[in-house]
């Protein structure tokens, strides 16, 4: 009997060490993978500052949103009420870097008044 139990003990022994080395095998891939996969997405640049090929003088509402820290939703009221050009280039709406220059020159200066009140 004892020498059933030590059979046993040892093919339990042997088992353990093969499921250990097969989740070795499995951790060490996936981490293989994972850092590739990093890699890859390291040699691309930041969607923010991707310019859009369809408009090379020009950027999307909604990149110009982000470069100018207002919302897309407040970009397109700004070309709605008329303050803000934008050019269709096929379906994409773009706004030229001129545009976007006369909209921010358009805006009002704020007073010394506003600008003690924010501080």
């Amino acid at each position: 009997m004892s020498s059933e139990i030590d059979n046993s003990s040892a093919l339990t022994e042997v088992a353990a060490r093969k499921i250990a080395a097969a989740v070795h095998d499995i951790v060490a891939a996936s981490f293989d993978h994972a850092i590739r996969a990093l890699n890859r997405s390291a040699a691309m640049p930041p969607p923010e500052t991707t310019v859009s090929d369809s408009a090379p003088d020009g950027e999307s509402v909604e990149e110009f949103a982000v470069r100018n820290g207002i919302s897309r939703a407040q970009g397109y009221k700004e070309i709605a009420a008329g303050r803000l050009v934008a050019r269709k280039v096929n379906s994409r709406t773009i706004i030229t870097r001129e545009d976007a220059a006369a909209w921010r020159r358009s805006l009002p200066k704020m007073s010394t008044n506003t600008a003690e009140a924010a501080a």
